[in-house]
């Protein structure tokens, strides 16, 4: 029995090393699969939507003591006979921006392996402003369905600010 011990010892070393190297002298590659990262639905069927600016002429955003941030920056969402209504507002705080702006607005429902995003939305900027917004209308949700919005609020106000912005999760 000692015998056997040793002989399954010695086989699985020759084999360890064996291994080892067939990774040096093959490559680590042809031995593990590579990782491909890849939000999966964007190359499929991805709706792109238009964006309208929200006219805020007159609106001061609440500021409660920035100085030279990005303040307001918000993503609200309703039903409407439209579908999904999604308005969204960035400001700074006190004065006004050389420019103030929403980015790489994306609408996801979640599915069973995580998210996929199923729209995108164009975003806007705005020139000379304490606060500016979007509003974008969605029509192909379906009820009963999970979906996320994200975006990017940006501003040029004492420097250039970017912040991103997502919604919790939510049943339309």
């Amino acid at each position: 029995m000692n015998m056997k011990r040793r002989m399954r010892v010695v086989i699985q070393k020759v084999l360890c090393a064996m291994m080892a190297a067939c990774v040096l002298f093959a490559g680590a590659d042809s031995m593990m699969m590579k990782a491909q990262a890849a939000e999966l639905g964007v190359a499929g069927n991805v709706d792109v939507l238009e964006s309208e600016l929200i006219d805020m002429t007159g609106i001061k955003p609440t500021i409660n003591g920035a100085k030279t941030a990005l303040v307001n920056c918000t993503i609200s969402f309703s039903k409407s006979s439209s579908g999904l209504h999604i308005e969204i507002t960035t400001g700074c705080g006190n004065g006004v921006a050389s420019y103030l702006g929403i980015k790489d607005v994306k609408i996801e429902q979640k599915v069973w392996y995580g998210w996929k995003t199923i729209a995108t939305g164009s975003g806007g900027q705005q020139s000379n402003c304490s606060i500016m917004g979007i509003s974008i209308d969605y029509p192909n949700v379906t009820a009963g369905e999970t979906y996320r919005i994200s975006c990017v609020h940006y501003g040029n106000y004492d420097g250039y600010h970017e912040l991103s912005n997502q919604t919790s999760e939510f049943v339309y």
